[in-house]
């Protein structure tokens, strides 16, 4: 889904932006379709999903990044998978934010204010990132200075 902002291929602010935010979203669903068949069909959906990715390596090590897959493997009923990345970080921030000053609010002892917003922040990442929290716990160690 970033692609476009992580190959380096692409200015910053170029007109081709929404078409391979488009395309993007569009593989990543078929994707997600082909990963499904593995529940029903079992091994016979294994040898599809390793061609969808053998040819999105492909045309990624070659650079055509607005191209990662044909049209064939784009059915009609086929809707693009939308990054909700940046919606969930924002909800994150705001959220913490507005736990600390909930927390400023409260009458707790010198320095138990920092612990319980950290806390508040890890349930909050946990409540909006599921089982991928880790990835921000790693970052919240980085910046400890572990």
């Amino acid at each position: 889904m970033r692609l476009h902002r992580t190959s380096g291929r692409l200015p910053v602010r170029s007109h081709r932006r929404q078409r391979l935010k488009g395309h993007a979203g569009l593989v990543v669903a078929a994707l997600r379709r082909a990963e499904a068949r593995i529940d029903s069909d079992g091994d016979a959906a294994l040898a599809p999903l390793a061609s969808l990715l053998a040819t999105i390596a492909e045309r990624v090590a070659n650079g055509r990044i607005g191209a990662l897959l044909d049209e064939q493997h784009f059915p009609e009923d086929l809707t693009p998978a939308r990054d909700l990345e940046p919606l969930r970080l924002a909800a994150a921030a705001v959220l913490v934010a507005a736990c600390a000053v909930g927390v400023a609010l409260l009458p707790l002892p010198d320095g138990a204010d920092a612990y319980v917003i950290g806390g508040c922040g890890i349930v909050i990442l946990a409540v909006l990132y599921g089982r991928r929290v880790h990835q921000f716990l790693d970052v919240l160690d980085v910046l400890r200075g572990g």
